[in-house]
């Protein structure tokens, strides 16, 4: 069952393509160069991508896009192997969003996995 309303984004097309028979429409583009129009989401769930780009110079770029697709008021769920601290260091200077909180769930494996939520605030313009 296709769902027009999930769509996948990430920048690898081989991910993508694996995604493809999944229940969402997908596209090969980074969010700050996605075609989705902006304020037109209402949330965004990331696993692990923001942790990716925090290791290059293109977390604030995706931060921005991110920001521009959600609708005021919109939230970003961000799942991290990094810690709550680290976390609020990088996400809580961001303009633009309000820390909702952060969760630590314990991995069978060891070590925790946060979520995080964001919401865009009310009245901001898009970054």
């Amino acid at each position: 069952l296709k769902c027009p309303h999930v769509l996948a984004v990430d920048v690898d097309a081989t991910l993508v393509a694996a995604r493809a028979d999944e229940s969402c429409v997908c596209d090969v583009s980074d969010p700050d160069q996605t075609a989705v129009a902006p304020g037109s989401a209402d949330l965004v769930v990331d696993k692990s991508s923001l942790d990716c780009l925090l290791c290059s110079d293109r977390a604030e770029s995706y931060a921005r896009g991110v920001h521009r697709m959600l609708a005021p008021g919109g939230r970003w769920a961000v799942l991290s192997f990094r810690g709550e601290a680290e976390l609020r260091r990088y996400l809580g200077s961001c303009d633009g969003w309000r820390w909702d909180g952060c969760t630590a769930v314990p991995r069978a494996q060891g070590g925790d996995v946060h979520l995080v939520v964001l919401t865009r605030r009310e009245g901001d313009v898009v970054l």
